[in-house]
């Protein structure tokens, strides 16, 4: 576990421990100093405290929020059309494919995207940029050339390297590569560019060393056995 304040490293011992309570003499209790100001915590916080069950009358008084992408949505709630200008669209994965696609696709193989078929009014068209995500990082020099090389492939007003009359959806490692190609210079976007970045872990992820760790079997057994059966081990940049 990580926090702010510290660090805490739990590891499993082969004997029961009992563990009792510190007892003190009411005088010696009466001159200890207080060395913390209380604060509240919630009944999922005194759980994880305490390790007491949580009391089913706890609730969390929530209230419900409205959003309105106005990208999308019309005025009416029960319709679903574009308010903005359709343009082609190219979906940019993350992490975990390993298969690349010398070009664009008409439809992606996995279920990695799910069904768009009628679920994305402003798009014009579907391309589906399939990239070699696993051996390759979002730092790598060729592959941000060939992320750059896909969108811009996408819409017939993309001259040179700039990107135009497109819509970049982006998702996770996606998102990361497609930024890491626009801060090198190899391509750059319009104005008339729409990039919906899904998930793109900007301020790093716990997961890269967490998987790290796994390779070097210095986790736990089955985080170790998982990466070990895909493959991916040892892990690269």
């Amino acid at each position: 576990m990580y926090g702010n304040d510290m660090d805490i490293a739990v590891e499993y011992v082969k004997t029961h421990e009992n563990i009792s309570a510190p007892k003190f003499e009411k005088l010696e209790s009466a001159n200890c100093e207080k060395v913390a100001s209380p604060s509240s915590v919630t009944s999922i916080g005194r759980s994880l405290l305490t390790g007491e069950s949580i009391s089913p009358h706890d609730a969390r008084q929530l209230r419900a929020a409205s959003f309105t992408f106005d990208f999308v949505l019309g005025d009416d709630d029960d319709s679903c059309s574009c308010k903005s200008t359709p343009r082609p669209c190219i979906f940019v994965h993350g992490l975990g494919i390993k298969k690349e696609e010398p070009e664009n696709l008409d439809a992606f193989p996995t279920k990695y995207w799910g069904n768009l078929t009628d679920h994305a009014p402003c798009c014009s068209s579907m391309k589906y940029a399939m990239l070699n995500t696993v051996n390759n990082s979002w730092t790598d020099d060729k592959q941000q050339q060939k992320v750059c090389d896909r969108v811009l492939a996408v819409s017939e007003t993309s001259q040179g390297t700039t990107v135009s009359d497109t819509i970049i959806i982006t998702h996770s490692m996606g998102g990361l590569l497609v930024a890491g190609a626009i801060a090198a210079g190899k391509c750059s976007l319009d104005s008339s560019v729409s990039w919906v970045g899904l998930s793109a872990p900007m301020r790093g992820s716990m997961a890269s060393n967490y998987f790290q760790d796994s390779c070097k079997n210095e986790t736990n057994f089955v985080a170790e056995d998982l990466v070990a059966k895909t493959g991916y081990c040892p892990a690269d940049d």
